[in-house]
């Protein structure tokens, strides 16, 4: 019976290092990077559509004001070269000039604050850049070990599954059939040992004298608790 027991725990543990490289992909951290990296991708892209509004925005301004500083200096040129002598008019030149003058230093303000925005956040723009290369150069890193611990995980499978093959051949025929029938019922363990002190290497209760001495007779014997067939520990 210590074969098939032996069977058993190297099957158990195959079956974990096979679920274990079926979640691998799921613990690591590759989803979150992934999250993280389109995240940044959009704001990039929102932040680059805000630059592009604002450096439009800045350019319509300044042709603006070129605008105005020439209407400026025609008006300008009006008042003090002569070819208007009429008060009233050269007054609304005057006037006409002098809120040219405003509107020009108002636009040169506005200028000046739409330069510190850009500049700003052009800023934050090569920050996000910064942002995506290391989690694009984490990902790449965690992909690769990824890859490893995979590659690991069936290198141990392929082990085991060789293991199992070398068992079969030491257990008859039959016991191995209805074990592989049964062992699911009783979550994969059909068969346990008597760890020291008496107890079960399952469910770890204490075993009952009875029990431990019927098995040292020989006899096949399931345990108090969990009533799974026990064998002795070697």
């Amino acid at each position: 019976m210590a074969n098939i027991y032996e069977y058993q725990e190297m099957l158990c543990k195959k079956e974990e290092l096979e679920q274990e490289i079926t979640t691998l992909a799921q613990n690591s951290d590759l989803p979150a990077l992934r999250h993280d990296f389109r995240i940044e991708q959009k704001r990039l892209a929102a932040l680059g559509e805000k630059i592009k509004e604002l450096n439009a925005t800045e350019k319509r301004k300044k042709q603006e004001i070129q605008a105005k500083t020439e209407q400026a200096a025609n008006t300008e040129k009006q008042i003090y070269d002569g070819s208007v002598t009429n008060p009233r008019e050269i007054q609304a030149l005057q006037g006409k000039y002098e809120e040219l003058k405003n509107q020009i230093h108002k636009g040169r303000k506005e200028i000046k604050e739409l330069e510190k925005i850009i500049t700003k956040e052009k800023n934050e723009l090569n920050q996000i850049a910064k942002n995506l290369k290391q989690l694009q150069s984490q990902f790449h890193s965690s992909q690769e070990n990824l890859k490893k611990a995979h590659e690991s995980l069936k290198e141990k499978v392929e082990i085991c599954a060789k293991e199992l093959e070398t068992m079969t051949a030491d257990i008859n025929k039959e016991v191995l059939s209805c074990f592989l029938s049964r062992r699911h019922s009783a979550g994969g363990r059909l068969y346990a040992v008597v760890k020291p002190g008496g107890s079960c290497s399952v469910c770890h209760r204490t075993l009952t004298k009875h029990t431990l001495d019927q098995l040292d007779a020989g006899k096949t014997v399931c345990c108090d608790n969990c009533n799974r067939y026990l064998c002795k520990e070697d």
